[in-house]
């Protein structure tokens, strides 16, 4: 299953929340920026700091990761095979802790 709860911050940014032990799947859908008849050929995935990724796949115009860890972006950038490009980030947030 793969989770759709990214955050828009205020500053544009993507951002997701997870604790340190999380071990999740993000999945971005490209499907507003892909014409019809074009797919996505390929998909790349790069990480920066305290995260890592596995298992990195495409399902029609959704490209998915595993996501472990928190403290750090991760970036999926894609190639169509009518050449367009895009690349999207989102960084990797602790999960807030709430007083109980």
């Amino acid at each position: 299953m793969t989770r759709t709860a990214f955050i828009l911050r205020s500053d544009g940014t993507l951002a997701v929340h997870q604790r340190a032990e999380d071990r999740l799947a993000y999945g971005i859908d490209y499907a507003g920026l892909i014409e019809d008849g074009d797919a996505i050929a390929s998909s790349e995935w790069t990480k920066s700091g305290s995260v890592t990724t596995s298992g990195g796949q495409v399902d029609g115009t959704v490209a998915s990761v595993v996501v472990s860890g928190t403290g750090g972006s991760v970036t999926n950038a894609i190639e169509t095979t009518n050449g367009m490009r895009k690349a999207i980030t989102f960084c990797v947030l602790p999960a807030p802790v709430s007083a109980c």
